[in-house]
């Protein structure tokens, strides 16, 4: 199964955030780590990754090496272009 995800999962997680009611943070890198056991593969667009760059001031290798690394590496992350 695929999951189309937007840029608030990768700032939630990196960014280690949450609001008065949850640990949006702790609830991301739950998602995150059932797409690395092979429960499911994350799809994102280009704008999403545009978007990252921009929220967290960081050029594509850079987002790639400390954002993503753990999906790139575990081949569950997908790259559509252009965006839907």
């Amino acid at each position: 199964m695929k999951v189309f995800v937007g840029s608030n999962i990768f700032l939630d997680y990196y960014l280690d955030r949450s609001n008065h009611i949850k640990h949006l943070g702790e609830m991301a890198f739950q998602f995150i780590k059932r797409a690395r056991e092979c429960e499911f593969e994350i799809v994102i667009c280009e704008r999403v990754l545009d978007e990252l760059k921009r929220a967290l001031n960081k050029n594509r290798q850079e987002l790639e090496s400390i954002v993503l690394k753990e999906l790139i590496s575990s081949g569950k992350l997908f790259v559509l272009l252009p965006c839907p």
